[in-house]
This record gives structure tokens, C-alpha cells and sequence, in this order.
């Protein structure tokens, strides 16, 4: 393709340079003269000067009209001895189109030079013909590692061959490492996206786009993150690759359960001796003590709540243009009949209807008045233009009739009142 360039380069070239030397090289009409001719324009040039000497000496023609006849008879004269005084500038003339030519050529080498790609059309053919070697040394780890300035140049390589020979599921795979390793991750989710649609079931791009998506760590790529991995798992449940990367998940997102489990089997996979191991028992042990204390908790929390009741809270279709920007939702019980004091109380700045609330003993607001005091309740939301739980006008609000806490743990409630 370089060779390309430069063919079409030198055209352009020559072109240009007709432009500039079709005008002194063109050939001018032979001017013919009679070899007699210039004699006989002299002797009439000396006729008409004593003619006009005669009428001078005859006061017929003054002196200033004398001095200027002579002068026009001179310019006539001239005039018509101009083709005799041609010169002949054919070899001026070549030296001048060889020096035009000179000129155009260098400004054109010092224009590409300063402007032009040449370094960069350079780079490009290396990359092309390095691309055998470098990939080796990518693919079967053979000699040094690559330098950052090698992994560029096999990167741009792989986009040349894809782009001059398609899609190939093995470039695309190895393309999509090399710009993992360079830290351009929006480039190699691509070139994996690229390889699994022509391979759904490509363990290795799987596994590998999990990686760049764990990397990029944000919640939605740690999900589909979750989900490359358990494509994996599926293909291969004994992956090590795969179950690593889900017990990392798993740890982020505090699933201490589900780490424990994927640590375990990658411990109970590898030898003793392997370096790692000493490492992978000390996290093991972390989250079995992490899993234990969950389930303390989890024991305390279930014997303090006691008494509790889901509210499925939603809103009335003719209030929807109704609600306030950045409300604040308030959701408590009262007892059916009895003090007004409220028995248990959630409040959410972020929220989105529909929406599921517990309340339990624990969300009690007073000690001695909650659910365990009182059988009959009722629940009722508010949203609030402010954060405090006073009615005040434009709030919306919903209730829900009188029920027995002990034989309902789930309710229904619809906002649909404009107070």
C-alpha cells in the first residue's frame, strides 16, 4: 500500500512540474526575414532624414517639429529591426525550466517533510512486518516481553490485517489483550464484544471481557461482569480464571457467602506448594469469620424486630403530575384507636414508587409504644415537600384500613390523596 503512495505520489509530481515547465520548453514561430530587408529600411530611414532636412532648410518645418519627426522615423526604424534582434534563448530557457523544476521538487520534499505523514506511514509498514514476530512473542511468550512501544505497534498490525483480510476471532482476541494491556479499555471490551459475536462461546474472550469490565469497576460492569463469568462457569464449571473472578465479585459486593464458596474451591484446586496458597487460605479464613459475624447479626436482628409488616406502596395514576420534586417519603403505623403517637417509622430522601417498606418493633420511634403493644394498626405514607412529618398543603398521602399485626405481615397501599 506504501508503494501505492508513492506511485501516485511521483504522478502528482510530474504533473505539477508540466505546469511549471510546459511554458519555457514550448516552441515559438521562426520569425523569416529577407537577408536585404534591414538595408533597404536604413536607406528609406536616411531618405526621409534629408526630406526632412530640405524642409528645414526651407522653412518649411521647424526646428522642434524637425527633432521630433526624427525621433518617431528612429522608433519606426526600431521597430521594424526587432525580429532581426531576437535572440535566440532556447538554451536560457532550458536552464530556466531545469532550475523551475529544482525549485518545485524541493519545495515539495520540505512541504511533506514538515506537513506530511512520512514518519508515521513508516511505522505503519513496520508494524506490518513485524506483526509475524511480535505476535509470537505475544501469543507463545517467546523472548523479551513486549515494550509498551512494541504492544502499540502489534496493536496497529491487528487493525491493519483485520482491515485488509475481515474478521478473524483469534486477531480480535489478541487485539483485545494487547489494548487491556496499554489500560484502553473502552477499545478492548470492543475487540472482545467483536470476537463473541463470532464465537458466543468463547471462554477465553468471556473471561477476558470480564476482566476489562472488573477494571472499569463501576456498578453496571461489575453486573455484566457477573454475568460474562457465569457464561463461563457454565461452559467450564471448573474454570479457575472464572471462579477467581466471581469470588472477587462476590467480595465487592460484600457476598461474603458466595466468596467463601468460590475461594474454597480454588484452594481445594491447588497444591500446597503453589505461592498463592498461603495467601488464598488467609482470605478464606477472613471470610469465614466475615460469614459468621454476618450470621450473628443476621440472628440479633431477626429477634429484635419482633413484630413487622411489608407495605407495598404505590401511587394513583391522577396524582402522578402531582408530586413533588426531591420529596421526602414518610412511612408509619399508628395504632388503629389509641394514642396518636406513631408505632414505627421509615423515612427515604431517595426513592421511586412503586415501593416496598418493612416496618418492624425495631423502627419503634419511643420505647413501650410499638408494635408489640398493639394488635390493630394501620399504616399511612406521606410525601413531604421537606423533611419534616407536619401535614402541610400540596403533600400526598395514603392509608390503609385497620389490620392485625399478628395475622398480616403484607399490605397494599395506594397514594392517593392531595392534602
Amino acid at each position: 500500500m506504501i508503494t501505492s503512495f508513492y506511485i501516485y505520489a511521483a504522478a502528482l509530481i510530474v504533473f505539477g512540474l508540466l505546469f511549471v515547465v510546459f511554458p519555457f520548453i514550448r516552441k515559438e514561430k521562426a520569425v523569416k526575414t529577407s537577408p536585404n530587408a534591414n538595408a533597404l529600411r536604413i536607406s528609406d530611414y536616411e531618405s526621409r532624414l534629408d526630406e526632412l532636412k530640405q524642409e528645414v532648410d526651407t522653412s518649411k518645418l521647424s526646428d522642434d517639429a524637425y527633432n521630433t519627426a526624427v525621433i518617431e522615423q528612429k522608433q519606426a526604424l526600431l521597430q521594424e529591426l526587432a525580429p532581426e534582434q531576437q535572440l535566440n534563448q532556447r538554451g536560457n530557457r532550458s536552464v530556466i525550466a531545469l532550475t523551475a523544476s529544482m525549485f518545485t521538487l524541493t519545495f515539495c520534499a520540505v512541504f511533506y517533510l514538515m506537513t506530511g505523514s512520512f514518519n508515521l506511514l513508516t511505522q505503519w509498514q513496520q508494524a506490518k512486518d513485524n506483526l509475524p514476530e511480535l505476535g509470537k512473542r505475544a501469543v507463545l511468550q517467546q523472548g523479551e516481553p513486549l515494550s509498551n512501544n512494541e504492544m502499540q505497534q502489534l496493536a496497529l498490525g491487528l487493525r491493519t490485517k483485520l482491515a485488509e483480510q475481515g474478521d478473524d476471532e483469534m486477531a480480535w482476541l489478541l487485539l483485545g489483550r494487547i489494548m487491556l494491556m496499554l489500560n484502553d479499555f473502552e477499545a478492548a471490551n470492543m475487540s472482545f464484544d467483536k470476537a463473541l459475536a463470532m464465537n458466543p462461546k468463547s471462554v477465553n474472550a468471556l473471561v477476558s471481557k470480564a476482566q476489562v469490565l472488573m477494571l472499569e469497576g463501576s456498578e453496571s460492569s461489575m453486573n455484566q461482569a457477573a454475568k460474562a463469568v457465569s457464561q463461563v462457569l457454565k461452559l467450564e464449571p471448573s474454570n479457575t480464571d472464572a471462579l477467581s473472578m466471581l469470588a472477587l465479585i462476590a467480595y465487592e459486593r460484600g457476598d461474603w457467602q458466595q466468596s467463601l464458596a468460590a475461594f474454597e474451591l480454588i484452594l481445594g484446586r491447588m497444591s500446597t506448594t503453589n505461592p498463592s496458597y498461603a495467601m488464598l487460605s488467609a482470605r478464606v479464613e477472613e471470610l469465614k469469620a466475615k460469614v459468621a459475624e454476618q450470621s450473628n447479626t443476621s440472628k440479633q436482628n431477626s429477634l429484635g424486630q419482633g413484630r413487622s409488616v411489608a407495605v407495598n406502596i404505590t401511587l394513583s395514576d391522577e396524582l402522578k403530575d402531582k408530586l413533588p420534586r426531591n420529596g421526602v417519603l414518610f412511612v408509619f403505623a399508628k395504632a388503629e384507636s389509641g394514642p396518636l403517637m406513631p408505632l414505627a417509622v421509615v423515612k427515604k430522601s431517595q426513592w421511586q414508587l412503586p415501593l416496598q417498606v418493612t416496618l418492624s418493633e425495631s423502627d419503634a420511634m419511643v420505647a413501650g409504644m410499638s408494635f408489640a403493644e398493639f394488635n390493630r394498626v394501620k399504616v399511612i405514607a406521606r410525601v413531604s415537600n421537606d423533611d419534616k412529618v407536619d401535614t402541610q398543603a400540596g403533600e400526598l398521602e395514603g392509608q390503609t384500613k385497620g389490620f392485625d399485626i399478628e395475622q398480616v405481615n403484607q399490605v397494599e397501599l395506594t397514594i392517593d390523596t392531595l392534602l
